[in-house]
């Protein structure tokens, strides 16, 4: 009998599993990227449509799925860190001759992000995403500590937690996707510019 599978159908027919997965992963990230493309959407309207398909939809409808709850990686913590600094970034414009310097520090259960406007610099271009034992951790680490021990009601309420001490402001937040998102980046650095300008009485 003559052979009617399309040619690609074909070609995965062919392959093993692990690989038509990964075959299918690369063509629909290519399809993602040409409907981006033509419906000229932003990186950071990218990040949103990603989070909702990926993450999001996981915790409709009272649903705690693991897309959603389960911990973030080193490079998500990364993508989260960098989209919170832009943002930042974007709000003081050219108007300061300064930057945000943000860093994240984390265990198992819960991660600190601290962010700190500090003069324009190579460093402060640079995001810090550190294990809580790293050596480059130490002082991010004892200062994290010293919240959780301030605020230990944050540990039993499960949820970000916002302090303001000076120039600087810490985020603390349970090690669940969710919460290192990048769309969650943008909600936080919303918040962050909100309260900062109304402790500024710019807001009333």
């Amino acid at each position: 009998a003559r052979d009617t599978e399309p040619g690609t159908e074909r070609q995965l027919s062919l392959l093993p599993q692990n690989d038509v997965d990964d075959t299918l992963d690369d063509l629909l990230a290519e399809l993602n990227e040409l409907v981006s493309e033509s419906l000229q959407l932003d990186a950071g309207e990218r990040a949103l449509i990603h989070d909702l398909v990926h993450v999001r939809l996981a915790l409709n409808d009272g649903k705690t799925g693991k897309p959603a709850v389960r911990q973030p990686t080193a490079a998500e913590l990364r993508s989260y860190a960098r989209r919170l600094k832009s943002e930042l970034d974007d709000f003081i414009g050219g108007e300061l001759p300064k930057r945000h310097q943000v860093a994240v520090v984390y265990d198992e259960l819960s991660g600190m992000v601290q962010v700190d406007l500090v003069r324009d610099s190579a460093a402060a271009r640079k995001v810090i995403v550190a294990k809580a034992d790293a050596a480059t951790a130490r002082q991010l680490e004892r200062t994290r500590r010293r919240l959780r021990e301030e605020r230990s009601q944050w540990v039993y309420f499960d949820r970000n937690l916002r302090i303001y001490e000076g120039t600087r402001t810490f985020i603390l937040k349970p090690m669940q996707r969710f919460h290192w998102t990048e769309s969650q980046a943008m909600i936080d650095a919303r918040e962050i510019i909100a309260e900062t300008l109304e402790g500024l009485g710019v807001l009333t």
